[in-house]
């Protein structure tokens, strides 16, 4: 298989740097940035917030081939700041963002964790004081228990049952 090995992908080897710095001749105030073991979920965010900022001009990545693990960065600026400091300053952004979008989920994870046990609570509770559980939960989250009697019972109950909401069909 051509495919490298998935250490050799993430992991830095102890000789390799995760970034390198080359600075662009052809145009003023530009930079080319090589960022091994990276691919298009960094870059695409990285150039988004790049292109945020109103001191760049350019932001651009691209993958020179799918098998080699390297994504080049090229960022031309205004004379007012430096390619290493928007890169720099686009990093910092979006790192808070990803962090309050974190706060958020963890936030949205709890609530949800915490209605849920409520709801297991209230149904244990109602469980505990009637000495049986109900059968069913009702749309409205009251626990509801059946009592069937041993004849017959027909359609036309079911449908009083569900009209009185007693919890008896006979």
């Amino acid at each position: 298989m051509n495919a490298p090995k998935i250490e050799e992908r993430v992991f830095l080897l102890p000789d390799e740097q995760k970034v390198h710095y080359e600075e662009d001749n052809k145009i003023e105030s530009a930079a080319n940035f090589t960022v091994i073991k990276e691919d298009h979920t960094i870059g695409n965010p990285i150039r988004v917030q790049l292109l945020r900022n109103p001191d760049v001009l350019f932001a651009g990545y691209r993958m020179p081939h799918p098998l080699i693990d390297q994504m080049k960065l090229k960022i031309q600026t205004k004379s007012a700041t430096t390619p290493v400091t928007a890169l720099g300053d686009a990093i910092t952004a979006l790192t808070k963002e990803l962090g309050e979008i974190n706060k958020q989920f963890e936030h949205a994870v709890a609530e949800y964790k915490e209605k849920e046990n409520a709801g297991a609570m209230e149904y244990s509770r109602s469980a505990l004081s009637g000495g049986r559980r109900p059968d069913f939960v009702d749309s409205g989250g009251r626990g509801v228990s059946l009592k069937v009697c041993p004849e017959r019972v027909e359609v036309g109950d079911l449908e009083r049952w569900r009209k009185s909401r007693s919890g008896a069909i006979c």
